[in-house]
């Protein structure tokens, strides 16, 4: 159950089921976090995990089990327990009409160009150019 505010999460859904099928969608907030924006007819699976900021352009597809997490933990200060220094975050921006295969990781700072493909378990640190097939680390 979600208790706080939700001002900051723009979530638009689109749902296509078959003649008899059932879908299932569960959906987390994290009120510590910043807006995920999700354009138009967007597909996100099962078992995703965003964190934002995060963009997500319309008729973009997100496989299943996909992490994406637009923050990073700073360690900057030695003196200073890890848990106890503060995150930074640019974000993620993720342009339209991409796939994005299953089990796959995107972290802060990254942005993946229209029409690009990402392939399945890639753990994405690096910008993707439009319109371009990445796969691997």
């Amino acid at each position: 159950m979600y208790h706080g505010n939700v001002s900051s999460v723009k979530l638009r859904v689109l749902f296509f089921i078959p003649e008899g099928g059932v879908a299932c969608v569960r959906l987390f907030f994290y009120t510590d976090c910043l807006p995920i924006e999700v354009g138009e007819n967007v597909s996100i699976n099962q078992h995703c995990h965003m964190e934002g900021p995060i963009v997500i352009g319309s008729d973009s597809r997100i496989g299943p089990s996909t992490s994406i997490f637009a923050f990073n933990h700073n360690f900057d200060e030695s003196e200073t327990l890890i848990r106890s220094q503060k995150v930074k975050s640019e974000g993620v921006h993720i342009g339209e009409d991409v796939w994005i295969g299953a089990n796959v990781s995107i972290v802060d700072g990254v942005t993946i160009g229209a029409h690009s493909v990402v392939g399945i378990a890639s753990v994405v640190t690096k910008n993707i150019p439009e319109y371009e097939v990445w796969a691997g680390n």
